[in-house]
């Protein structure tokens, strides 16, 4: 008995088995840190550029983004990902700024805002670019030093999964030493009921609100991005919006603050040529149509703010 639990115990350990649960673990290249009792982590910077030669010169534009694996490259390396590209073409364009990318695997809403609230202020931006994924409204919660995503899940009293009838000392004592335990308590915990629309109304009123309150004060231009799924053609996926999108391009529009639907901006490319897996993920190929979309995006705004005091744009623009 004890030897078929070691031995599966191993196996799992081994083979890195999961269930379908976003797991971050303080392991490896990954760190996992709290801002304001928001958890957050970073697998590595060297997509950030904070060591961009000109960030403190007088003149200089700073341009950041804030978003997931999407925007983060997984799979690609850093050199080859967009943010690096535009980084390069503002600089042959004879651009001062600064190119940061804030972005890592896994980031919903909490910790992409925890780390805005702190750079935000502090590099005064001349725009911010916001990543929405389906994951945004979503958050994690740790539970014996690991961040799991458990929005959907129902938990105990003490905010672990309960999904076999022991006592919750033992349970927590289990799940936090034993990753077969973990194992099949997320893959077979009872899950709850969720209202997409009212995730998504509540997610652009109580959260991305604040966002475009924290850009608006560092006298930055907010630009919503919406990344779709890479399992069918961006046309098709036009003919067949989400109701998550209409919910965020409406908010966008009463707020006055523009929406770059990648879907629309890719309209006419094959997504098969792109696209690093079925997901969401771009190859190098995808990463330079990312670049060219950011910096048309990036060169009109800050030639705007070049011939004339920053204004908003105008209300519900979208690409």
């Amino acid at each position: 008995m004890a030897a078929g639990v070691i031995g599966a115990e191993l196996m799992v350990r081994l083979l890195g088995l999961q269930p379908h649960v976003q797991i971050v673990r303080n392991q490896g290249r990954v760190r996992l840190f709290e801002i304001d009792g928001t958890v957050v982590w970073e697998q590595s910077r060297d997509r950030q550029r904070f060591d961009c030669p000109s960030i403190d010169a007088l003149g200089t534009e700073t341009v950041m983004f804030f978003g997931d694996s999407i925007f983060y490259g997984t799979g690609i390396a850093a050199e080859k990902t967009f943010s690096s590209i535009l980084q390069k073409r503002l600089d042959a364009a004879g651009r001062r700024a600064c190119v940061l990318n804030l972005s890592q695997p896994g980031f919903p809403f909490g910790p992409k805002f925890a780390l805005a609230k702190r750079l935000v202020p502090l590099h005064e931006p001349a725009v911010v670019y916001w990543e929405i994924w389906d994951s945004e409204p979503t958050s994690f919660t740790m539970l014996g030093g690991t961040a799991y995503n458990l929005t959907d899940f129902e938990l105990g009293p003490d905010g672990y999964p309960a999904t076999f009838p022991f006592p919750p000392a033992l349970n927590r004592r289990l799940f936090e030493t034993s990753r077969v335990y973990e194992y099949f308590t997320l893959g077979m915990a009872s899950k709850k009921t969720v209202d997409s629309a009212h995730r998504w109304k509540e997610y652009v009123g109580e959260r991305l609100s604040k966002v475009v309150e924290l850009t608006r004060q560092a006298r930055a231009e907010l630009v919503l991005v919406l990344c779709p799924p890479l399992d069918r053609e961006f046309t098709e996926f036009l003919s067949e919006p989400r109701e998550s999108r209409s919910i965020v391009t409406e908010f966008a529009s009463k707020h006055s603050v523009p929406v770059i639907r990648l879907e629309e901006a890719f309209a006419a490319l094959d997504y098969r040529e792109v696209r690093l897996d079925p997901c969401c993920h771009y190859n190098e190929a995808g990463h330079e149509a990312l670049a060219e979309v950011f910096n048309r995006k990036t060169v009109e705004i800050l030639d705007r703010r070049a011939g004339a005091a920053p204004s908003l744009p105008k209300g519900g623009e979208t690409w």
